[in-house]
């Protein structure tokens, strides 16, 4: 500030104050969030293998697949996941150590094949997948016939 009480921050400094404390709130929201959100994500994801599971898996030998069983396989298998904090190649080891106990643990638990503990890890990623990919392609060509109208 001058003495005569006037103030030399500029018209740009002033506009970047409430970004700062935004980004701030931001960055500590998301660390007070990211359990819950990362909870939410795995009892999601064990119940869309938990379909699988019980697609794949036959009830013989007096073994019932159950939901909890397959939560429980998959919450001790999301500790690898602490290897995606290493840049470039984290996020792919750490699914390759998801992926080895998964199958394991599933094969095991229920007493199956191996071949069937992957299929019902597998199949719910790829139905996502195209999923995904049918959703992509819809926007694209409704963007496209959007945009034809445009010109």
């Amino acid at each position: 500030r001058l003495a005569c009480g006037t103030d030399r921050t500029t018209k740009r400094e002033k506009t970047k104050r409430p970004f700062y404390f935004y980004n701030l709130l931001m960055s500590a929201g998301s660390l007070v969030l990211s359990p819950f959100l990362t909870l939410i994500q795995l009892v999601i994801s064990a119940f869309f293998i938990h379909f699988g599971v019980r697609l794949f898996m036959s009830t013989h030998e007096g073994v019932t697949p159950k939901y909890t069983t397959t939560l429980k396989i998959l919450a001790y298998c999301s500790a690898s996941m602490f290897l995606c904090v290493i840049p470039g190649v984290g996020i792919f080891l750490a699914f390759l150590l998801w992926m080895v106990p998964a199958v394991v643990g599933l094969s095991t638990v229920y007493r199956s094949t191996g071949t069937r503990a992957v299929f019902a890890i597998a199949t719910p990623m790829m139905l996502f997948g195209l999923v995904v990919l049918l959703l992509v392609f819809i926007f694209a060509v409704l963007g496209l016939g959007l945009l034809r109208l445009a010109i």
